[in-house]
């Protein structure tokens, strides 16, 4: 094709275009209404999960653990219990979206520098929510457990200067 018959096709094209007001609305009208919906009526940033923690350690790292969830944004305290049969009582009734076991013997593992288990179960039942939960609270364990590394290593002397590179 030349160019004269593309510029004729394209003169043609909006001739068309200008003439029916109706395709002007779904070329230009429509893309600016979703622009303003996924730009601010739609967010899958979730914030404020009510979560139910069960602490049967009761130590300062298990409160440490606990108030690191707490301290985001991410996670609202709505239940707090002893029994951790509770914990799936509340998730099974919808009345929690996430939960956190923490057993006894916490804090004394990760003073010995060994893994400290831990139970979180999320509700599935929005997937969407439940990947974002699962992101979020991953993060803080992450940084949770790298702090902890650090603060035995510290205590135990065996730290290494980090700004020096490594040979």
């Amino acid at each position: 094709m030349n160019l004269q018959r593309i510029k004729a096709l394209i003169k043609k094209e909006m001739y068309h275009i200008l003439r029916e007001p109706r395709t002007l609305v779904l070329i230009f009208i429509v893309p600016l209404l979703q622009l303003i919906l996924f730009g601010y009526a739609l967010s899958f940033d979730v914030n404020n999960l009510s979560t139910a923690i069960c602490d049967l350690d009761k130590t300062s790292k298990s409160r440490e653990f606990k108030e690191s969830f707490l301290a985001s944004k991410y996670f609202t305290l709505t239940n707090e219990t002893d029994d951790p049969k509770d914990l799936e009582k509340l998730l099974d009734r919808g009345s929690v979206k996430i939960t956190i076991f923490i057993p006894k013997g916490f804090g004394e593992k990760l003073k010995e520098n060994k893994k400290g288990p831990v139970q979180i179960l999320i509700d599935g039942s929005d997937p969407t929510i439940g990947r974002v939960a699962y992101g979020y609270s991953q993060g803080i364990v992450e940084v949770f457990s790298l702090k902890a590394t650090i603060e035995y290593f510290t205590k135990t002397g065996r730290a290494k200067n980090f700004n020096e590179p490594v040979k």
